[in-house]
């Protein structure tokens, strides 16, 4: 099965037209239907969108039509903060099929800005928790 087939495999299961699909995701029904019926391939923005806008699709079928359509999703509300976290259940593999496709369209995802803001974000939280714990390493260590 092919990426536009998946596509409208996703398009289906919402129960949704080209035009409908194209609204959701900011495309218009002509590029859709290009899509869907495999005339255009999908650029990286319409695969983020379509994502973005179903979180529960699972990115390893849609990219590469391993494992089941949704992904297997736990919802966990914390209402004193009115926080909801949200946990997709994925295997070793399933991950590594997402880094491989992330590391093929690295060059597309870095030109985008949005994309690129949450790295950075993402990069600076991450040293931040490095430098906390080595500073606690050292702390033990002196004590």
């Amino acid at each position: 099965m092919e990426i536009y087939e998946r596509i409208e495999s996703i398009m289906k299961l919402k129960g949704l037209n080209y035009r409908s699909l194209g609204i959701k995701l900011g495309y218009s029904d002509t590029q859709t239907r290009n899509i869907v019926l495999g005339k255009s391939i999908p650029k990286i923005d319409f695969i983020q969108n379509l994502l973005r806008v179903f979180p529960d699709i699972n990115i390893s079928w849609l990219l590469k039509g391993e494992g089941s359509i949704l992904n297997t999703i736990e919802k966990n509300e914390d209402r004193s903060n009115n926080d909801i976290s949200i946990k997709i259940s994925l295997s070793e593999d399933e991950i590594n099929k997402i880094v491989d496709g992330v590391l093929f369209h690295e060059t597309q995802l870095l030109e985008n800005s949005t994309f690129k803001k949450w790295l950075d974000l993402k990069l600076v939280n991450r040293e931040n928790e490095i430098l906390t714990k080595i500073s606690n390493m050292k702390k033990n260590e002196s004590t």
